[in-house]
C-alpha cells in the first residue's frame, strides 16, 4: 500500500467542498468530475491505498474512480 495522487486540490475538497485544479489525465477527470463541482460527500480509501475505490457524491451526481498510484509513469 502506497501514496496515491487524487488528481486535484484535495485541500480544495476538505476546506471548501469544491473540485479545484484537476488533473485532466487523472483518472478523477475520467470518471467526470470537473473543475468547480460543489461536493456534499466524499469517502477516500484508508492508509491512502491506490488500490481501493474513491466515492465523491457532488450537486450532479456521484462519481467513483480509482486513484493513481504517487509513483505512476507513462510508457
Amino acid at each position: 500500500m502506497g501514496a496515491y495522487d487524487s488528481g486535484f486540490d484535495r485541500d480544495a475538497l476538505i476546506n471548501n467542498y469544491t473540485i479545484k485544479n484537476i488533473d485532466e489525465n487523472n483518472n478523477v477527470y475520467k470518471s467526470g468530475l470537473r473543475n468547480g463541482d460543489i461536493v456534499i460527500k466524499y469517502d477516500f480509501p484508508k492508509w491512502g491505498s491506490p488500490d481501493q475505490i474513491v466515492t465523491i457524491k457532488t450537486t450532479k451526481g456521484e462519481f467513483k474512480f480509482r486513484p493513481e498510484s504517487a509513483n505512476k509513469k507513462d510508457i
